[in-house]
């Protein structure tokens, strides 16, 4: 039997049916993934100058910037969706706004080695990784111009990646994006009413419940969210409250390095040619209240194609419940 399930922090709803597992050719448009080629990337240690100058990296002992012995590296996107040369001043006319594309768009290389998968990564390298984030994350912030800082990672041909090497995207832009603004609002709702923050509540209902957790530790939940809009959708969230992922401690990165990494484990082993969406939630700079936001992290496995449905509606489809998407994830020793 199909489900309405209300996603309250985004404001809108998602269609859990399992029905829809069962029709013919269900994941017919997923693509194979496609051979890489090592010579034409980039990223690859030795070719540090094919890339703009690094912003940040973690390296060995005794190596230079822009040169081989980086751990992990960031630099500028060569085509950058976004940049911080043009003018601030908005124009506006009787039904049109028009704003100047102000804004920085980073590459998080993750690692030297072309093929890692992310199931091979070991914690500390995991570590190595959030660590970037969160620098490059308080310094972009301490431009007055950046609003709102958004990470992400496309792992896979069906998930929009578009080079093989891992890697993960940051990019920092001038106004915080609508679907921020409505979890900032209903949290807000949601304190008033309740006093407390949502997804601290949520949080505390599903280890309570304990019927759509995959993994914890004393720190993190890793979770198969009740409106999940993507078959097994995980969500990994700090147990206690926290508003900003860059405020993190060296030790709270360490537990969060450990529950990513068995999350994708458990992922890798249950779907094939696993390909995903990663999207870090964090607040903006500017909230009347650090309670009015919960930092988090989605993992969003790409198993069928978005088509008119969810295009016309915003609403999705989701064939697999996520009771049962956390039940067999969480019996997958790894």
């Amino acid at each position: 039997m199909s489900e309405l399930r209300y996603d309250f922090l985004k404001d809108r709803w998602v269609i859990v049916a399992p029905e829809r597992a069962k029709r013919p050719f269900s994941v017919t448009f997923v693509k194979k993934e496609e051979k890489s080629d090592v010579s034409a990337c980039p990223f690859e240690p030795g070719k540090e100058k094919l890339t703009p100058p690094e912003v940040f990296a973690i390296r060995e002992i005794g190596t230079s910037p822009n040169s081989p012995g980086w751990k992990v590296r960031v630099v500028p996107n060569m085509y950058p969706a976004l940049n911080m040369k043009e003018k601030t001043e908005e124009m506006k006319s009787d039904i049109y706004t028009l704003a100047p594309g102000i804004g920085v768009h980073e590459i998080v290389i993750e690692t030297p080695e072309h093929f890692k998968q992310p199931h091979q990564f070991t914690n500390n390298e995991l570590v190595m990784v959030f660590t970037a984030y969160r620098e490059r994350m308080e310094k972009l912030y301490s431009d007055s111009r950046i609003k709102y800082v958004h990470i992400f990672k496309n792992h896979g041909i069906n998930a929009g990646a578009s080079i093989t090497h891992p890697h993960s995207q940051i990019i920092a832009i001038p106004k915080v994006p609508s679907i921020i603004s409505t979890m900032i609002f209903k949290n807000k709702s949601y304190l008033e009413r309740n006093k407390r923050c949502y997804l601290c509540h949520e949080i505390n209902s599903e280890i309570e419940e304990n019927k759509r957790v995959v993994y914890q530790n004393s720190l993190f939940l890793s979770y198969c969210p009740f409106s999940s809009e993507f078959p097994f959708k995980v969500r990994i969230a700090p147990k206690f409250h926290s508003s900003r992922f860059h405020e993190m401690d060296d030790e709270s990165l360490k537990l969060l390095a450990d529950a990513v990494s068995i999350t994708i484990k458990k992922l890798n082993a249950q779907i094939s040619n696993l390909a995903f969406n990663m999207i870090l939630y964090s607040s903006p700079i500017e909230i009347d209240s650090d309670l009015l936001f919960h930092w988090h992290i989605d993992f969003l496995p790409r198993l069928e194609v978005i088509a008119g449905f969810e295009l016309g509606t915003g609403w999705h489809i989701n064939p697999v419940p996520p009771e049962q998407a956390a039940k067999a994830l969480k019996s997958i020793e790894v």
